[in-house]
């Protein structure tokens, strides 16, 4: 499915696949900046309740436990509706 919705892009645009991936790449870079900064983080609202800062989780850990939390539930609910 990828390599078809590349070739679409590809064939429509007239993109040449080396310049596409090289943007593609480039992209990549920005979201793994981003992500680092938000390992580095921290949740401020437990800052303001007068938790130290090593005692406060980051960002990271934040959205990783939402994540899978979301993930785990939706198993849940999808074995749940199969039965």
């Amino acid at each position: 499915m990828f390599y078809t919705s590349l070739q679409f892009l590809f064939n429509r645009y007239n993109i040449p696949p080396v310049l596409y991936l090289t943007n593609y790449m480039q992209n990549l870079i920005k979201l793994f900046s981003i992500l680092q900064l938000t390992k580095e983080q921290p949740l401020t609202g437990y800052l303001l309740a007068g938790l130290k800062l090593n005692e406060v989780p980051t960002l990271a850990e934040h959205h990783y436990t939402c994540a899978l939390m979301g993930y785990l539930l939706g198993e849940k609910i999808k074995k749940a509706i199969e039965q």
